[in-house]
């Protein structure tokens, strides 16, 4: 929220702009880190803190509150959605204006002596002032020349650049004028900037300006912005609010369970977001191509992220994990790969989890509905740890070993290795491919596509650390692509899916079924493991998949469709069942349960199972399957290649697909 507070960084930042694009950091020597021990702090009792900002050598939050507990608890004062503290000692100040609705957002005024205010109100500091106010620091007070009225809905994200304060929210008017969801105004007057135009046709949930100034980011609920198409992110010129040609891809493919972005943050590589929908993730896209460079992953919404440097922080109401690494409600990743940071205090969800991050050069403040920090009820909803002193680090991490390949095909590898060591944390690997770089990654997986038949290719992975070490290489795995495929349906094929829990009955299996409103996204698909191509939703315990395929079964002697499922599934070629496994028999329906669980290789496991050419129709067939999950199971996964037998491309064992992440200490 507002202008995110940047902290110490101890050295230069080099960059490498490596092949296909692909942009890497070398981060500098020392390591600068939080202690997981919050100090002693004032407390909301209640609501939520949805935003804090640094105003000179006050910290200012703003929220739903109406109530503050002394650290030592002994003690309540009331204060009606804002307060301050003093930077230094954190004690409680005087300031005290008050406001009768949520406060969302707050940003610094040029010069330091006050603050601007966003939210829902309506009356702030004894005053009427719809939704938007300059208030002075010493003494709470509206700053009279600063008149804007925002109509109607609420502010819910402020960013100023110069005498401009830039707009974002729920509302449709300011100052009497339409402006849908983004307004600039002079941050002087609070006049609409003329000719400013930027617009979105659905919520904006927030809005950061790029590091030089010239982009003005967004993230909410929109599909379009400034008339272009932009699915819940994208960017508008500051100069006039026209759509910027930078154009990330959507956050996920689930039109179901959309993946509304919360919350954004922004340095000069890259843009990171906040992202909710289907399981929660943290989104990081590169501000020169728009590509998604890494997606880590959690269960639960992500609502608030701050980048610092080297690491990125993201808050939400997500448990027991981030990126199969014991967090709740808070994590530390690295900036350029998503790997999962050691830092890690233990909260208490609440009424949702962390709603605001705030990183400075000596706590790292946070805000929400959380209800404890590490057993301590004195630390709900605002909560301050303690910047640690840089500690150079200049030994790099072990090599990663065991290299080898999990599934090949004739344009595809997935390779694995074990996770290296490192005497503080390891962040994250790089994967050459032929002596250049092809990605960077959290995880100890990478899948390489778009690759030639019948071709050799040699691998090697490194592996880095947090202070920006990297280890040597890791021995070499060559890799032999497979002869050209003739499958009528390819492992890695798009899907059409359904994932929200609902009963679809059996008209979903059939041939003339419309599935026009279903997601789509390449296999694999399923959640829980970080080797998904897409991630799907968790809820319900039946996820739905289908796709069409033309044949001639003229021209075929038999089929072998080859399964991987976890945990069971049911397969229906042009609506005939063809192929069941691991689950019971009989008439099973959306709550039936898999037969068992699956864990270790079985959840990397290709089930064959032949298939009559009698079931295929010559043109167009449809493939329906359905995923069942075991009850409590935390992880599905799911993909299928169907081939006329004797013509597919020559097996590769999969073997059990390593999960270790990157915090792994030596």
């Amino acid at each position: 929220m507002g202008m995110k507070a940047k902290r110490r960084i101890a050295a230069a930042i080099s960059i490498l702009v490596a092949t296909a694009g692909l942009v890497l950091v070398s981060a500098p020597a020392a390591l600068a880190d939080y202690s997981t021990a919050p100090r002693a702090t004032w407390s909301a009792t209640s609501g939520r803190v949805y935003a804090i900002e640094r105003v000179g050598n006050a910290i200012v939050i703003g929220g739903t509150f109406t109530t503050l507990r002394a650290p030592t608890g002994n003690q309540t004062v009331t204060r009606n959605r804002l307060a301050a503290f003093d930077a230094v000692t954190g004690d409680l100040l005087p300031w005290n204006p008050g406001a009768n609705g949520d406060v969302r957002d707050l940003q610094a005024n040029a010069d330091g002596t006050g603050v601007f205010v966003g939210g829902a109100f309506t009356n702030i500091a004894g005053v009427a002032k719809n939704r938007l106010a300059l208030l002075r620091l010493d003494t709470g007070a509206n700053v009279a020349s600063f008149t804007t009225n925002v109509n109607n809905q609420a502010v819910l994200s402020l960013a100023r650049s110069g005498d401009v304060l830039f707009l974002g929210g729920t509302f449709t008017q300011v100052n009497g004028a339409a402006r849908q969801r983004l307004a600039a105004v002079s941050a002087t007057t609070g006049a609409n900037v003329a000719g400013w135009t930027g617009s979105a046709n659905a919520r904006v949930n927030s809005i950061v300006l790029s590091p030089d100034g010239t982009r003005l980011y967004a993230g909410g609920q929109f599909t379009t912005l400034s008339g272009e198409t932009r699915n819940f992110v994208g960017a508008v010129a500051t100069t006039n609010g026209a759509a910027v040609a930078w154009t990330p891809p959507i956050p996920c493919t689930d039109t179901q369970n959309p993946c509304y972005v919360h919350d954004l943050d922004a340095d000069a590589l890259r843009v990171y977001g906040a992202v909710g929908g289907p399981g929660g993730r943290v989104s990081a896209w590169d501000t020169s191509t728009a590509q998604r460079r890494w997606a880590a992953y959690t269960d639960g919404d992500v609502q608030a992220i701050a980048v610092d440097g080297t690491q990125v922080y993201a808050g939400g109401h997500y448990a027991p994990n981030f990126g199969q690494q014991p967090r709740t409600g808070i994590v530390a990743l690295n900036s350029a790969t998503g790997g999962v940071l050691p830092f890690n205090p233990t909260l208490v969800i609440g009424e949702l989890g962390v709603w605001e991050i705030n990183p400075g050069p000596d706590y790292l403040r946070i805000g929400g509905g959380f209800t404890s920090v590490n057993g301590v009820g004195a630390r709900a909803r605002y909560a301050e740890f303690p910047a640690l002193n840089p500690v150079d680090d200049t030994t790099p991490p072990t090599a990663p070993t065991g290299l080898g390949t999990v599934l090949v095909t004739d344009d595809l590898v997935t390779i694995d290795w074990n996770a290296s060591t490192d005497d503080n944390a390891v962040t994250g690997y790089r994967v050459l491919r032929d002596g250049n770089v092809v990605a960077q990654t959290g995880v100890t997986t990478h899948t390489d596509r778009d690759l030639s038949p019948n071709t050799t290719y040699t691998y090697r992975v490194q592996a880095t650390d947090a202070a920006g070490n990297w280890s040597n290489q890791s021995s070499a795995l060559n890799v032999t692509t497979a002869a050209p495929s003739n499958a009528l349906v390819r492992i890695g094929s798009t899907w059409r899916y359904l994932s929200n829990g609902s009963d679809q009955g059996t008209a979903w299996r059939g041939v003339g079924f419309n599935d026009s409103s279903w997601s789509a996204g390449p296999a694999q698909l399923g959640f829980g493991d970080s080797d998904e191509s897409t991630v799907i939703s968790p809820l319900g315990l039946t996820h739905y998949f289908r796709r069409t395929f033309t044949a001639n079964p003229g021209s075929m002697s038999g089929l072998e469709l080859r399964l991987l499922r976890d945990d069971g599934a049911i397969v229906y070629l042009n609506g005939v069942e063809v192929m069941r496994s691991n689950m019971p028999s009989g008439t099973v329906n959306y709550r039936t349960q898999a037969s068992s669980d699956v864990n270790g290789a079985a959840e990397n496991t290709f089930y064959p199972q032949s298939v009559p050419v009698s079931r295929l129709v010559n043109g167009t067939n449809t493939i329906a399957v359905e995923i069942h999950n075991r009850s409590g199971s935390p992880d599905v996964s799911f993909d299928l290649e169907l081939r006329p037998t004797g013509s597919a491309p020559r097996r590769i064992p999969r073997r059990r697909l390593r999960r270790a992440t990157c915090a792994a200490p030596r």
